[in-house]
């Protein structure tokens, strides 16, 4: 598996995030504004702006949803290949990278001792290359 590979699950989080805040703005501005009593023809589209904003509510819903099954999906296949590491130091350092989308920063505070930011990082990219290599 790359590095890119494992870092889907980070970037399917950010996404989901996104979509999200775009949800509770939409949500937000739902039933804003006032009625339209001038007496004056509307334009040939009947539909209002509160029907319209509750179809796009409901696309964001369906995106968000998909997204999220997308999400558990990526991280159960993670989860496997993490458990395929016969090294418990690797395991755990992958699990707070690649699962739970620590910083190298913190996964090193994680690991806890003299461990660094670069040492955890080096020691991942090492077994992805070892593996890379061997298939």
């Amino acid at each position: 598996m790359t590095l890119r590979e494992l870092s889907q699950l980070y970037w399917l989080k950010s996404e989901i995030k996104m979509y999200e805040e775009r949800l509770m703005r939409l949500r937000a501005c739902m039933g804003v504004g006032s009625p339209n009593y001038d007496g004056m023809p509307k334009a040939q589209n009947n539909e209002s702006t509160t029907e319209r904003q509750a179809v796009r509510l409901a696309d964001l819903e369906r995106t968000l949803k998909s997204l999220r099954d997308k999400a558990l999906e990526e991280e159960a296949r993670l989860t496997c290949y993490i458990a395929t590491i016969p090294d418990a130091y690797l395991r755990i350092i992958f699990t707070h990278r690649f699962v739970h989308g620590l910083t190298w920063w913190q996964v090193a505070a994680e690991m806890g001792g003299e461990t660094t930011a670069d040492s955890v990082r080096k020691a991942c990219v090492r077994y992805i290359e070892r593996g890379t290599k061997s298939e």
